[in-house]
């Protein structure tokens, strides 16, 4: 019997809607539909100057949708801008996908073009951002085309493929492996992680970094803003500001499960952005409603042998609410950010981490609650998983996983103390302007604006 090799997968921003592409195209927001899926994936590893003439098939499209938020590695688009995620798997039976399996993982290749069937377009002012109607264009605004001053505008096309490329239209068109592992083995259905632990309270009552709540002041209805904070510079704790602003991760990337023996298996990705954690809806500041998960806790994990819709109702019967939150796939790790509870037992909060519960929806793990639980304080994460094995492929039937500790990144730690979020010594060996920017951070207004403005920083 031949050996059992497991498929490869992949994820990407394959285009943009709102965004002009490096070769004076632009793509009208909601112009963009796809054939019925699966779509091929093509590849092209020499640049022929002649679109994608030379490309070849490296696998397979499954899944297709648009992100209004956030681009695949969670940094905020630009106003306006929607990508358009794609994922699926490389051909790693044949030579040709594996190859292009092997150049994505270790970044060699990088970027991916959407390959268009245009309906109709018009075109576009990049100065103005005005849209011409076709049938109302003068002479002058046909020279104008013709010269290329004006942008193509599609406003109506379909996507009936995608091709890996050295050179995207999109800048940051970018492919990259969805989940791997060491040794050559790839892992189907994966996760695992740490998660980053609480520092003691000092004996004045402060709190130190990592600390998962200050206090408990939140607002019945928070603001809006505090579901969009985005992800700081480095692996950051679970942190409650004064105010009851929630941010930071609950898993980091580069992390590995201790329970699949010689293969590093990360955390997932969320193919649904989430879908199954943002169950509820929560009232802001403004009027308006975002869709929210909840961290919960005063009660036990969901069993392993449940279904997702059981695990859910289990915590919805069992367990506290604690707080409300927005998960996003970010740069370092699963990025969380929102509000406590108004009624949420601040200190049971802070002695307890959160953990994670990933169930099976379509055949992959997505995230559906968090729950703060009791967790020894040691590096090696506590983990609980239902697994099924076959051959080189592992299929996890759920997976719940608690904390270890981990030491945020010096940057972060700085910023910490220095938006008053943490009362950890400041380090001694700064340079004078390192020491400006802290002082510039600690007066800010908002101390979560001042980390973010670090972030944008470096």
């Amino acid at each position: 019997m031949p050996p059992v090799i497991a498929p490869i997968r992949w994820r990407s921003d394959i285009a943009f809607e709102n965004v002009a592409t490096i070769d004076g195209r632009f793509i009208v927001d909601g112009a963009l539909n796809w054939r019925e899926l699966p779509l091929t994936l093509m590849a092209m590893t020499v640049n022929s100057g002649e679109g994608h003439v030379g490309s070849f098939v490296a696998g397979r499209i499954d899944e297709l949708g648009k992100d209004k938020k956030r681009d695949m590695n969670g940094v905020a688009l630009a106003d306006g801008a929607v990508a358009v995620r794609g994922a699926g798997i490389f051909d790693v039976a044949g030579e040709n996908g594996a190859e292009v399996a092997r150049l994505v993982e270790d970044e060699t290749l990088r970027g991916i073009s959407v390959d268009l069937a245009p309906n109709d377009f018009t075109f576009r002012d990049p100065e103005t951002g005005e849209l011409l109607d076709k049938d109302e264009m003068t002479e002058a605004d046909w020279e104008r085309a013709f010269f290329g001053e004006l942008q193509i505008a599609f406003t109506d096309a379909t996507v009936v493929a995608a091709t890996v490329c050295p050179t995207p239209a999109f800048d940051h068109a970018h492919i990259a492996l969805a989940a791997s592992a060491d040794g050559g083995k790839h892992v189907t259905i994966t996760s695992s992680f740490e998660i980053l632990t609480g520092s003691e309270v000092n004996g004045e009552g402060a709190a130190s970094v990592g600390s998962a709540v200050v206090a408990s002041a939140a607002p019945a209805k928070p603001r809006r803003e505090w579901f969009e904070t985005q992800e700081m510079p480095g692996p950051t704790p679970l942190t409650v500001s004064d105010e009851g602003r929630v941010f930071g991760h609950i898993a980091l990337w580069d992390s590995c499960h201790v329970g699949f023996g010689d293969v590093c298996v990360h955390p997932p990705r969320s193919y649904s952005n989430y879908a199954y954690f943002h169950v509820g809806e929560l009232e802001t500041d403004d009027g308006s409603c975002v869709a929210v998960g909840k961290l919960m806790y005063g009660g036990p994990h969901a069993p392993i042998t449940y279904s997702r819709t059981h695990a859910a109702a289990h915590y919805d019967r069992d367990t506290h609410v604690a707080a409300y939150l927005r998960a996003t796939d970010g740069a370092h790790g699963i990025w969380v950010a929102g509000a406590l509870h108004p009624d949420a037992d601040a200190a049971s909060v802070r002695a307890n981490p959160p953990s994670g519960d990933w169930r099976p929806v379509n055949g992959r793990l997505e995230l559906i609650a968090a729950l703060a639980v009791p967790v020894p304080g040691f590096a090696t994460p506590r983990a609980e998983t239902a697994i099924v094995s076959s051959g080189e492929g592992i299929e996890v039937l759920a997976l719940i996983v608690s904390s270890g500790a981990i030491e945020s990144s010096v940057p972060v730690r700085r910023a910490l103390v220095a938006a008053g979020l943490s009362n950890e010594p400041m380090p001694s060996r700064l340079s004078d302007d390192e020491r400006i920017e802290l002082l510039a951070a600690a007066a800010a207004s908002d101390p979560i604006q001042a980390l973010a403005a670090m972030a944008d920083a470096g």
